[in-house]
């Protein structure tokens, strides 16, 4: 397993492996937003994401976002909110990062909630949070339903 390479450029195109359930056309659906960490590959170390075998049956779709996209001043139940990328390499993928999202820095928080991310309490901000990170996400190889 490779070191950590930080901070990932946010330019920088993530994959996001996706299942027929996780889209409506090429939209990416809120549902598909693990908001705790929702894992990506990284295009720096996956070599051909197009042609790499699915990461199971039924996650057989990419979708693809950059961190250059994910929006700014998200305010939920007045707290400001952000997304950020961490690169986690696994032990069976280099590629691996996750999107967390967390309260943004302020005077009483320097660092905001980096490293780890964090989920409001709220269902309904918790909603608002997908929609706003699913919606810089786009399908570029749409999946199919398992055989």
């Amino acid at each position: 397993m490779r070191e950590r390479d930080e901070p990932i450029p946010s330019h920088e195109t993530l994959y996001r492996w996706i299942s027929v359930g996780d889209v409506n056309g090429l939209e990416v659906l809120p549902h598909a937003i693990d908001l705790a960490r929702t894992s990506v590959n990284r295009d720096k170390y996956w070599s051909d994401p197009l042609n790499s075998p699915p990461m199971c049956a039924e996650l057989n779709g990419l979708a693809t976002t950059r961190e250059e996209l994910f929006p700014l001043d998200l305010l939920f139940n007045e707290i400001l909110y952000e997304f950020f990328t961490m690169d986690w390499p696994e032990n069976d993928n280099d590629a691996h990062a996750e999107i967390r999202s967390g309260r943004r820095a302020s005077a009483d928080r320097p660092h905001g909630d980096r490293p780890d991310g964090f989920k409001p309490g709220s269902k309904a901000a918790k909603e608002q949070l997908r929609v706003a990170l699913a919606v810089t996400m786009t399908v570029m190889k749409r999946p199919v339903p398992p055989a």
